[in-house]
Order: C-alpha cells, then structure tokens, then sequence
C-alpha cells in the first residue's frame, strides 16, 4: 500500500489460513482508500488500516 510520507505506519504480517490456504490477498476499504495485504508476507499499513486488521483478529 502506498502511504503519505506523513502518515504512520505499522508492519503486519498475516498468517495463510489453514481452512483456505488458497487465499493469500486481504483487502482492506477505510473511507474509501483501500489496501491490499498479502498473507504470510510483511507489509506495511497505515494505523486505520492496522486497527481494522486488529478488530478483526487478524493481527
């Protein structure tokens, strides 16, 4: 995802889910700006982005 320079940004790395091992990109829409995270791989997020993966129990 590309971010602001300004913005602040957290490195999350989503495991591959066991049940769908073929489902390896997670979209992420927050007021209209999405993201795209790859399972299994580091990547950084912006903090609205991080807090959705977070209440979702992804991270």
């Amino acid at each position: 995802m590309a971010t602001n320079q300004t913005e602040k940004t957290v490195k999350v790395n989503i495991p591959i889910d066991p049940l769908n091992p073929k489902d390896k990109k997670i979209t992420i829409g927050i007021n209209e700006k999405y993201a795209t995270v790859e399972r299994g791989k580091e990547t950084e997020v912006s903090i609205p982005v991080y807090e959705q993966l977070k209440n979702a129990g992804l991270v």
